[in-house]
């Protein structure tokens, strides 16, 4: 008594399952997965009950159609479908919305067989795999009597098993074929002349360059990012720039007619213009102090307490040692001196000057 309790509750915990089985309706409107996953999902939750009787079966899949499939279902017979057969019923429905191979006319479907603009390497090489696969289980294996003598003295089992390895390695070849052409034009060219001798080695290389192509892809980014943000933007995180990223800063701004960024311009404010107080144009006629050796604004390198405390030489506005110390609190107050309006025609000249090197440097 108790098992029977059991299996019935067992039964009945698969049959919550089977109510899962998401309804169809013949249209990618509304269904949630092709006519391919439906009747996969369908069959799973049959087996999970027990359901072995095919009427009980057929009458159960027509229970989740709807829309343009029920009619599908309703004139099954008219079609020539033997309605409580399920292997019958199931064909039909697969063949009348695309999910069963046509001999025929596949080999006008490979070349439409490209991989999606967001689909991976490893789910264009499984949809490749599965269509080959489907293909060659709707081809029938010619009549024995074709095959050499040594092939027929075998046992069942082992024709079984050559027949499988032979299917595997046409298989192989066909989804390896349709693989290399549908495969992402960014890297196609590169992958095929790495000339994979096996689908799992191409899908392997695939996979590493699309790796590659994904991470230059976010560094580009990154750059054109970086390149559209203000110069003052550019100089707070200056530390963290090479001189490889700022090359690449400025040939995307190069390609745009802007002009190049320079680390350190301490007149800039990011959009063209030069200050004199650190507040753009309109200053008080007091050019920004800023210490060349810690790098801080509000006091000259003579009195920079942090190069005191290091015992540092005094440096040029190269950042090399002076050869005449003595002269450098005359040139820094002199600096500090000038008018506003000198300061913007000084460093408009100085402006210039760089652009044509920078000029230069691209070519």
């Amino acid at each position: 008594m108790a098992a029977a309790q059991q299996q019935q509750q067992l039964k009945n915990e698969a049959t919550k399952m089977a109510m899962r089985v998401p309804l169809f309706y013949g249209n990618e409107k509304e269904d949630t997965m092709n006519i391919k996953d439906f009747i996969a999902r369908f069959e799973a939750a049959c087996t999970a009950m027990g359901m072995v009787n095919e009427e009980e079966k057929c009458n159960l899949f027509g229970s989740y159609l709807r829309g343009s499939a029920t009619k599908l279902w309703i004139n099954a017979d008219y079609h020539g479908v033997t309605i409580d057969n399920w292997n019958s019923v199931k064909t039909h429905f697969l063949i009348r919305y695309k999910g069963k191979v046509e001999t025929n006319t596949f080999c006008h479907q490979i070349p439409k067989l490209n991989q999606e603009k967001n689909e991976s390497v490893s789910d264009f090489a499984e949809r490749c795999i599965t269509d080959m696969r489907e293909f060659m289980e709707s081809i029938s294996l010619p009549a024995e009597a074709l095959f050499n003598a040594g092939y027929n003295a075998q046992t069942a089992a082992q024709k079984t098993q050559a027949a499988n390895t032979h299917r595997r390695v046409i298989i192989d070849s066909l989804a390896k074929g349709c693989f290399l052409l549908g495969i992402n034009q960014a890297i196609k060219v590169t992958l095929m002349q790495k000339e994979p001798a096996t689908l799992t080695e191409a899908i392997k290389d695939a996979m590493k360059l699309e790796l590659i192509n994904d991470t230059n892809n976010t560094a580009k980014n990154k750059i054109s990012s970086l390149a559209d943000m203000d110069d003052g933007e550019l100089e707070e995180m200056a530390d963290d720039l090479d001189e490889l990223t700022v090359k690449q800063i400025n040939k995307y701004r190069s390609q745009y007619g802007r002009q190049p960024f320079r680390k350190g311009n301490k007149f800039s404010n990011g959009k063209g213009n030069y200050r004199a107080n650190g507040k753009g144009n309109g200053g008080n006629g007091q050019a920004v102090i800023k210490c060349r050796h810690c790098d801080k604004e509000g006091h000259m390198q003579t009195e920079c307490r942090t190069r005191i405390r290091k015992n540092a030489p005094l440096v040029d506005r190269y950042g090399k040692p002076m050869s005449n110390p003595g002269k450098v609190a005359n040139v820094e107050d002199k600096e500090a001196e000038l008018d506003d309006d000198l300061v913007r025609h000084l460093n408009g000249f100085v402006r210039s000057v760089n652009t044509s090197e920078e000029s230069l440097n691209f070519e």
